[in-house]
């Protein structure tokens, strides 16, 4: 009975040194995999952005459009820039933006939003490398307001691959009518 008993005890240390050992060692790895994993920053009062794709006939081109609208969100501009050629202009129905009113839409919405979440219905290029698209844009703004819209767009490049023009068509599905130029709005 002794043995018995001596037995269930040495089992028993035994099951609960190992259980410590474990749970040391599991808490040293998730310490030490909270210093190796990388922590992504976000900008201050930088929007939040999600992009989703319906269409992924054209993988190239969903990078292409997501990186763009990346750029155009962020508070700093310069990847935005890098995008665009010097001649660029932005055409939404009568309203056209040519280079420095496009960054100045694109400041302007950086700092009046707090999300913005699109959807890419349909992507399309063309063999000249003209890109079409269909997507729809849902926005949050920091006063609590929110707008959705739909647009229809064409990215025009010229020979180096830059972004020459967009030429847009919207429709506010949801919001004030006053945010119906949201889409080319520059102050």
């Amino acid at each position: 009975m002794k043995l018995q008993c001596l037995s269930t005890i040495l089992i028993t240390t035994v099951a609960t040194s190992v259980l410590v050992t474990t749970e040391a060692q599991a808490q040293e790895k998730s310490h030490t995999d909270k210093i190796q994993t990388p922590i992504k920053f976000k900008e201050v009062d930088e929007p939040s952005l999600t992009i989703h794709f319906k269409d992924n006939s054209h993988p190239e081109t969903n990078q292409y459009l997501a990186n763009f609208f990346k750029a155009f969100i962020a508070s700093n501009k310069n990847n935005l820039k890098t995008l665009l050629a010097s001649g660029f202009v932005q055409k939404v129905g009568d309203k056209e933006n040519n280079y420095n009113a496009f960054i100045k839409h694109a400041s302007f919405l950086s700092d009046q939003l707090k999300s913005m979440d699109i959807v890419f219905e349909d992507v399309n290029i063309d063999s000249d490398g003209t890109i079409s698209d269909i997507h729809t844009v849902t926005a949050s703004k920091l006063d609590g307001t929110s707008v959705i819209c739909k647009l229809y767009a064409f990215y025009y490049f010229d020979k180096k691959g830059k972004l020459i023009k967009i030429d847009e068509s919207s429709v506010l599905l949801h919001g004030s009518k006053a945010d119906s130029d949201l889409g080319s709005r520059t102050s």
